[in-house]
């Protein structure tokens, strides 16, 4: 928990979200699964492959995921 310290709150919660997806990538590809995240639950989901935050492609997406939705 000390590497949350000091950290803004979207910072940390940037630092959660990629951590779950890397952990969900390794174990999704052991058990030959797929795994989404959703923003919304009436959005449709994007596969944690598609953020992997080790490509660059991956990184650009999963940036893209974390702005905030704006509601009208």
């Amino acid at each position: 928990m000390k590497k949350y310290m000091n950290k803004s709150p979207e910072e940390v919660m940037k630092m959660v979200t990629t951590e779950l997806i890397t952990r969900g990538i390794k174990l999704g590809r052991k058990k030959k699964r797929t795994l989404y995240i959703h923003k919304r639950a009436s959005d449709p989901g994007v596969s944690f492959e598609e953020l992997n935050p080790m490509t660059q492609e991956g990184k650009e997406r999963l940036d893209k995921f974390l702005t905030p939705i704006k509601l009208i």
